[in-house]
């Protein structure tokens, strides 16, 4: 049956920090693991996963994710015609480089990234959380031993967004990839995959770009990480599939009700945004000022300020509401809590927010 509303839980966690005062210091992202939280019996984590950095990870997604699903029912729950819409920021799920040898850069090795994979598609099969869409942030990785042009040893670098739905009937976890690596990713940005002369053609293959838009029991969203979502001509890339859709699909044109954005530095960018009219952009960032996360309402497209344009239109401006104030939030506390540096900026409390159930469009 087709959701009539949706509930945004967004998951307001630090994921990258710079040095306090210190004007254009590096950007650290990368945290120590910290403890394990006590395992979830309804969200459990596979014994694939060795403990270690990725476990530690995953284990904290699983008692976060409890958390917010007891918090929605204690505020009165939603009715199975309610989706709702877990989202952690970009680079939630990325190693110290004094993990190991093969962690450098701050991203897990491609077997780890392949076996935190795997633990989300097993991890959100209990039926209470058949109702739910999770986007646990990016997993930074790396995969080694590719050629460049002249054929030399070269590591390509990847940050990646997940998405899964929860239920007992098992749904295969989603990747969708970031096309480019901002200053902020601190990886070789001529290395990522929008970037690299040999794997920037795979990317913008149009059976690859058109995955970022998916349909959730008849609502159509769209995904988008950090600067993917920046307003410059080599970015809106949510938008750019939008526009690019009837062309590639034989006359059908594509709209979404909903707009998510997982990031980390990446304020709302007005020409960037793509839900239809009525619809909403869902954004939460781990590398930000107030607000952390936010829920906005579109109200229309305008191009030169008068001129009413489609979603999908390149040159058309969102107008947004208001942003639409949280019901309820809960602080972290303990193994819940991300480990932070400490005198750093950017460090916020952590917590769920829980905003009120809002009608799709």
């Amino acid at each position: 049956m087709p959701y009539t509303h949706f509930r945004f839980i967004a998951w307001e966690v630090p994921t990258a920090t710079q040095d306090l005062g210190v004007q254009n210091s590096p950007v650290v992202s990368g945290f120590a693991p910290g403890n394990e939280c006590a395992a979830v019996v309804r969200l459990p984590v596979t014994a694939t996963v060795a403990a270690g950095d990725a476990r530690t990870r995953l284990a904290r997604l699983a008692a976060v994710v409890d958390r917010a699903a007891t918090r929605v029912n204690a505020i009165g729950g939603d009715n199975n015609q309610t989706l709702k819409i877990f989202i952690a920021p970009e680079f939630y799920f990325r190693p110290p480089v004094t993990t190991g040898p093969n962690y450098d850069q701050c991203t897990y090795p491609q077997a780890e990234m392949f076996k935190i994979w795997g633990a989300l598609d097993l991890m959100f099969q209990h039926a209470d959380f058949t109702h739910w869409l999770i986007v646990p942030g990016t997993v930074m990785w790396n995969r080694k031993d590719q050629l460049d042009a002249q054929r030399n040893p070269k590591t390509n670098y990847f940050n990646s967004a997940l998405w899964v739905r929860g239920g007992p009937v098992q749904q295969a976890t989603r990747i969708i990839e970031k096309q480019l690596a901002s200053g902020i990713d601190g990886v070789p940005q001529a290395f990522a995959p929008g970037a690299d002369a040999q794997l920037k053609p795979i990317y913008e293959e149009w059976r690859n770009r058109k995955l970022r838009v998916f349909t959730i029991d008849g609502s159509p969203m769209g995904l988008e990480v950090c600067l993917d979502h920046g307003s410059s001509s080599t970015c809106r890339v949510l938008k750019r599939t939008l526009n690019e859709w009837s062309d590639k699909e034989n006359g059908q044109t594509q709209n979404v009700s909903l707009h998510l954005i997982t990031a980390g530095g990446m304020p709302l960018q007005p020409y960037s945004v793509s839900a239809k009219v009525n619809g909403y952009v869902l954004r939460n960032d781990g590398f930000t000022a107030a607000p952390h996360s936010e829920l906005r309402k579109v109200e229309s497209y305008k191009m030169a300020s008068f001129i009413t344009v489609q979603p999908s239109s390149l040159w058309g401006t969102a107008n947004l509401a208001a942003g639409v104030g949280n019901t309820d939030n809960t602080n972290l506390a303990g193994d819940e809590l991300v480990t932070m540096l400490g005198g750093t900026n950017f460090e916020f409390q952590q917590r769920i927010v829980i905003y009120p159930s809002q009608a799709l469009a």
